[in-house]
């Protein structure tokens, strides 16, 4: 018995080349998608280790006694020495706010603050953070604060010098002001 075969029907050549194109820029897309997430992912959890590992370390003195974990080491091997306390807290405070979480990034300045009111790096730090959240009446406040410290603070001094003379005023008292000018 013969079967007869038809001959395969000839598809439009621009059907097929528009098809291909969409299934190449699908393919883009999805792998542009997983790199870009995957992305987020890990600078997230970066942060997230950098901040759990702060809260995590150990305290400074260690049960081992200081003859046994140095004894086998040369003196250039030793580890550097642990961060303070307000120091700790300075650098949550400062991973906090990057995140966007100015709420607990304040608390941890400010705890660091009332461990060490003349540390000129917790109050810089303080200054920038109300002002990123425009609350300029603190933010200047703390300004002041370095800049009573005087040359002493450092940096910390010249910026908060320049920043009260740049006069960062508050929406309000820029609105008071055009008031009693237009009376």
């Amino acid at each position: 018995m013969r079967i007869l075969v038809s001959r395969p029907t000839q598809s439009d050549p621009s059907f097929i080349v528009g098809l291909g194109l969409i299934v190449i820029v699908a393919a883009a897309e999805i792998f542009g998608a997983t790199f870009y997430y995957i992305g987020r992912m890990r600078a997230a959890r970066g942060s997230a280790q950098v901040l759990v590992g702060a809260a995590l370390r150990p305290p400074a003195a260690s049960a081992t006694p200081a003859s046994a974990t140095t004894k086998g080491l040369p003196t250039s091997a030793a580890s550097p020495p642990a961060l303070s306390i307000t120091d700790r807290l300075l650098q949550e405070g400062i991973a906090l706010r990057d995140r966007g979480d100015m709420t607990n990034a304040l608390a941890r300045l400010h705890e660091a603050s009332e461990r060490d009111p003349q540390n000129a790096m917790v109050l810089e730090e303080i200054a920038k953070t109300y002002e990123s959240m425009q609350l300029f009446d603190r933010s200047n406040e703390m300004w002041r604060k370095l800049q009573e410290m005087g040359p002493a603070a450092g940096a910390a001094y010249e910026l908060a010098d320049r920043r009260l003379k740049l006069g960062m005023s508050t929406p309000a008292t820029g609105e008071a002001g055009m008031a009693s000018a237009s009376l």
